[in-house]
């Protein structure tokens, strides 16, 4: 899982920087346009080059979704994975309006500071691939949640009472390196519980993911109100969801047994 958030978080960092080259270059029509070629090219790729890798039967699927639902753990990870997307996806949506229209930075200023969140969280996800070996993905996500509690709670505080440039910038910042720290530990007690249902947790936690992703770009783009308000807000909101996820999703000393007695049967 940490590999896989080092590479997803690679592509953000190129990317602003190519919109900012289409909006100097070509108008802003092109950027949805651009977006539409590529999905059309991921979704041929998917289409014809990803195979099939098990088959199920009838009734098979929906018994499936019954084990990964009972699962003691899996609401809360749901939680912790779902929050830190609508924090970090609503801060995304609304940091444009603060930094460029309310503190009045250039396009081009903002396109390096949405960099410099990206290599935040490829630093957080390089940092989490290597610890991951050494240490319990218990600790990696107890860390990041503390990380994004912190970086919401402050981006409240200082972009409602006192908003300026790094102030949104670096408890964005923050946030990233936290969601990077506590996401790859999320998925892997996520799907370490669900073992041969694994792959089907994996989409339910990705669905959950994104959903709340796009209900915080949504509450980003029509919440009233000055927009470092509502970077504050919707992050600390954000953040407060991802830490009652985390003590929703803390195992019981029984189930912790349970677990320690599953993995040693792995082995």
């Amino acid at each position: 899982q940490a590999v896989l958030h080092l590479v997803n978080s690679f592509a953000p960092i190129p990317a602003p920087l190519l919109g900012a080259l289409i909006l100097a270059t070509l108008e802003w029509r092109w950027l949805y346009g651009m977006l539409a070629v590529v999905g059309a090219v991921l979704f041929v790729i998917v289409a014809l080059l990803l195979p099939e890798t098990g088959v199920r039967r009838e009734g098979e699927l929906a018994a499936a979704y019954a084990r990964v639902f009972a699962l003691p753990r899996t609401g809360g990870l749901a939680l912790v994975i779902a929050a830190t997307f609508f924090g970090y996806f609503s801060i995304i949506t609304t940091a444009p309006f603060a930094l460029i229209e309310q503190l009045h930075i250039t396009t081009t200023q903002f396109a390096l500071a949405f960099a410099l969140n990206a290599c935040a969280f490829l630093f957080g996800a390089t940092v989490t691939g290597r610890l991951a070996r050494r240490l319990d993905p218990e600790y990696l996500m107890a860390a990041g949640v503390s990380v994004v509690l912190v970086a919401g709670c402050c981006a409240f505080v200082l972009d409602r009472y006192a908003p300026t440039v790094p102030g949104v910038v670096l408890t964005w910042t923050l946030y990233a390196v936290g969601i990077a720290l506590a996401l790859p530990g999320s998925f892997a007690a996520a799907l370490g519980a669900a073992r041969r249902d694994a792959g089907l947790a994996a989409g339910l936690l990705g669905a959950a993911q994104f959903l709340a992703g796009a209900l915080g770009s949504a509450l980003g783009g029509v919440l009233p109100g000055p927009a470092t308000s509502t970077v504050g807000l919707l992050g600390m909101l954000g953040a407060l969801g991802t830490a009652a996820g985390y003590l929703l999703s803390r195992p019981s000393l029984g189930q912790q047994r349970k677990l320690r007695e599953a993995a040693a049967e792995d082995r």
